[in-house]
């Protein structure tokens, strides 16, 4: 069942697919420094947001919710129940300077007592790349989840200069990291993996795999030293943290066979998380996490 939350964040992708043909004209766009349509797309966001999502919320534009600080919130979602979080909306290329920026400034001008849902509308940037801005989001809502149960989301644009100017074409993702997540390793197939635990014990039996299949004895420790540097990943039993039996065995140096066991306490909200899958990458096993599309 989805909650009232899941609902403000698929109408404001829906709005955002339906406008991102004034994407399209600011991705063409011959002067740079030129971003009417981009405060356009803003205006007709926040229009269709105060026709799909007034039930609990009013919508505006530009808002100086601080007198003292001149920065203002691109669209403020002001709750019609004083009790309710906020909604605090920004518009912004994959760049994770201004992602960093804004989210910081943002932030510091609301009252430190409000829960609030931060949402990043992104886009193509010419400098910058998708996967530094994820990573900038995920960074935001670790911050955010550590004040009054707030979050941060990205919702990006799927766009380029192809397309046509009529809008609604192609698609936008939800980086939604306070939910579920379905996983692809993309040397093996393109089946979705439930969560992060599940995916790493795939990623690490197909490591596993190669390793036997150069034809020369793997043992146990070998794999210790591959995944355990930093964290401990790899386990010889359940343990405290409860480590996932993989059903695979390998041999010790002195014969005696060890069952594998993987770590299964992953986080979004930490690092060790980023640490494997940077790991795995290094062993050219690529970890996507699948994100919602509207």
């Amino acid at each position: 069942m989805k909650t009232i939350d899941d609902e403000i964040i698929e109408k404001i992708a829906l709005a955002a697919k339906k406008y991102n043909g004034w994407l399209v004209q600011h991705l063409n766009r011959t002067n740079p420094n030129d971003h009417h349509n981009i405060e356009e797309y803003q205006k007709l966001i926040c229009s269709e947001l105060n026709k799909t999502a007034t039930y609990y919320y009013d919508w505006d534009l530009e808002c100086q919710i601080n007198p003292l600080v001149k920065d203002r919130i691109d669209i403020y979602g002001k709750p019609k129940n004083k009790n309710d979080k906020i909604w605090i909306i920004e518009l912004d290329a994959t760049r994770h300077d201004q992602i960093a920026a804004k989210y910081l400034s943002r932030v510091s001008i609301i009252d430190k007592k409000e829960k609030f849902v931060y949402v990043s509308i992104l886009y193509p940037a010419t400098q910058g790349t998708v996967n530094t801005a994820q990573k900038y989001i995920r960074y935001a809502n670790i911050n955010a989840n550590r004040l009054k149960k707030s979050k941060a989301i990205g919702i990006y644009a799927h766009v380029n200069k192809t397309m046509t100017k009529s809008g609604g074409q192609g698609y936008v993702e939800i980086w939604d990291y306070n939910k579920n997540s379905l996983y692809v390793i993309k040397q093996i197939n393109n089946n979705k993996i439930k969560g992060m635990a599940a995916c790493a014990k795939k990623a690490i039996e197909e490591y596993i795999r190669r390793q036997m299949a150069k034809g020369k004895v793997y043992y146990f420790e070998d794999l210790e030293k591959a995944f355990n540097s930093r964290f401990t990943i790899i386990s010889n039993n359940i343990g405290k943290s409860r480590y996932r039996n993989t059903g695979l065995q390998l041999p010790r140096r002195n014969g005696q066979p060890e069952t594998v066991f993987t770590y299964t306490q992953w986080r979004s909200t930490d690092i060790t998380w980023e640490y494997f899958t940077d790991l795995c990458k290094e062993y050219n096993i690529n970890i996507e996490r699948v994100w919602e599309r509207v």
